[in-house]
């Protein structure tokens, strides 16, 4: 008996001690799940505030699928990984002011992400300044050279080390047009061209003087009929640090410090000593480095003394426009669509630093023809079917089109003399005045044709300073970015914001409740 009770007892106490163990396991066990839970809270936090700090620090790793996904191009990389200069790029406005710049298509967050990859480089800095508040005293005393007046000031680039500056305007980083209503709205962003040129402008060394020969009823002469119907070309010349100022070569010779001079469809003929003064000055006492951009007038007659020039030059004008198959055409809206010829590039000489995949609209161009290969060169060609259509006296819209040769015609071509050392002076004629008007390189229609890119990259390449100069394009985002308008990112807000964390919540307390009854 005592045998069997103390068996019980024993027995009552293995259980005992089981129980407890088993208990002390399931608290354990608890205690462990809990904080497995708070120790995964705390890294996730860790994890989140470490790429917040590390996002702050290198803004390139930023990225925001909800309004899409931005990088700056190939060459705006290059040049400032070989920039030797420190610069501030200062918005005029508040971070949050520029984001809500068109958001529904996300413009101005393209815009300030691009801006945000830019300070990335140790020799940009990026700030954010509202000027509203600040006197325009105050303003005009530091930067006496802007206009503080202007509700168009953008951004401000100062060279550091030099104290030169220039303005953007929001017209150039958000190009705009106006629809049939006459409702005025932004069409995308060009920050990286707009910011670059500026850069380059603040960072030249020598500016290159620009002569817009205005004598002869150019374009650029207030007198004109046309005139300021190429008003954009100044501008783009000021952008790309050159410093435009006007020439009248029938009273006065070229300077000697004016490198390139364009001529913009005169309406009458050169004087025999304006072209031997432009001959002169192209021959630089044998060093050359000059250019000349000729552009004719379609409506001109009889200009013996400018086409012996451009004989000299190895070419010459022929009659009529160009006209194209329907399959290299672009009407835009016009009656005879096919004289708006899409020309290619002959080579590529002098398309290395640009785009080729777009072409150079040329409506009504006069054909360029090649008279001394030796010295001449074509630059724009129209396809091997194009043919030229000679205009009736009555109305320049009708005409006799003649029959093809079969042989590509030229919209634009080069004539090039050298001394022995290799420097070079340079005609350019280019057949289509229209191809560089505003309609076309000012409006939204701009960035489907590569004119005014194609015009200022052959100036770099003659320029004194071409070597050091680039013509940025900017990324076109509507074929490659994730686009959101601002109703679509409210539901992807509340989505990840709350309706994610409370399932997740949900899903933890079902298996908590679960695990606890086990």
């Amino acid at each position: 008996m005592e045998n069997k009770k103390a068996n019980n007892t024993t027995s009552s106490e293995n259980q005992s001690t089981k129980f407890s163990i088993n208990k002390l396991g399931r608290k354990s066990y608890k205690i462990f799940n809990a904080v497995l839970i708070i120790f995964g809270i705390v890294i996730f936090a860790l994890v989140n505030i470490f790429a917040s700090v590390l996002v702050d620090r290198n803004p390139r790793l930023a990225k925001d699928w909800t309004k899409g996904n931005y990088g700056l191009n190939k060459v705006t990389k290059e040049y400032f990984e070989y920039m030797d200069h420190d610069i501030t790029i200062k918005v005029l406005m508040d971070e949050e002011r520029l984001v809500a710049v068109e958001t529904d298509y996300g413009f101005g967050y393209q815009v300030n992400q691009l801006l945000k990859e830019m300070s990335a480089y140790s020799n940009v800095t990026l700030e954010y300044e509202n000027i509203i508040t600040t006197p325009v005293r105050v303003l005009n005393e530091k930067y006496p050279d802007i206009d503080w007046g202007s509700a168009d000031n953008l951004f401000l680039i100062t060279d550091n080390e030099t104290g030169k500056y220039k303005i953007v305007n929001k017209n150039y980083v958000f190009p705009y047009t106006t629809d049939e209503t006459g409702e005025t709205y932004i069409y995308g962003q060009a920050v990286e061209a707009s910011v670059l040129t500026a850069i380059q402008h603040v960072t030249s060394n020598k500016v290159v003087k620009v002569g817009l020969s205005v004598g002869n009823g150019e374009l650029f002469n207030a007198e004109s009929k046309n005139f300021g119907a190429c008003a954009y070309i100044p501008v783009f010349l000021d952008d790309n640090a050159y410093e435009a100022e006007e020439i009248n070569l029938l009273t006065d010779s070229p300077s000697e410090d004016t490198e390139v001079i364009i001529m913009m469809a005169p309406d009458t003929d050169l004087t025999a000593e304006a072209v031997d003064a432009l001959s002169l000055w192209l021959r630089n006492d044998g060093d050359f480095g000059r250019t000349l951009f000729y552009v004719p007038n379609d409506q001109a007659k009889d200009t013996p003394n400018l086409d012996l020039f451009l004989e000299q030059w190895g070419m010459k004008l022929s009659e009529g426009y160009i006209s194209e198959d329907m399959g290299n055409t672009v009407a835009l809206g016009n009656t005879r669509s096919d004289r708006f010829a899409l020309m290619e590039y002959y080579d590529d000489t002098y398309t290395l630093d640009i785009r080729t995949d777009l072409k150079v609209l040329m409506p009504d161009c006069t054909p360029v023809e090649i008279t001394d290969e030796n010295i001449a060169s074509p630059l724009l060609v129209t396809s091997d079917k194009a043919t030229t259509v000679v205009a009736s006296d009555e109305n320049t819209m009708d005409g006799t089109k003649l029959p093809s040769t079969g042989k590509a015609l030229n919209g634009a071509a080069i004539g090039v003399k050298s001394n022995d050392e290799d420097k070079k002076s340079a005609v350019i004629v280019w057949g289509s005045v229209y191809a560089l008007k505003d309609t076309i390189t000012a409006t939204d229609v701009a960035g489907n044709y590569n004119n005014m890119t194609y015009f200022i990259n052959l100036l770099n390449n003659f320029s004194a300073k071409g070597g050091d100069r680039i013509l940025v394009e900017s990324t076109r985002f509507e074929s490659t970015s994730i686009i959101v308008k601002s109703s679509q990112q409210v539901t992807v807000g509340i989505l990840f914001m709350f309706v994610v964390p409370v399932a997740l919540v949900a899903v933890g307390i079902v298996v908590w409740v679960r695990r606890r009854h086990r």
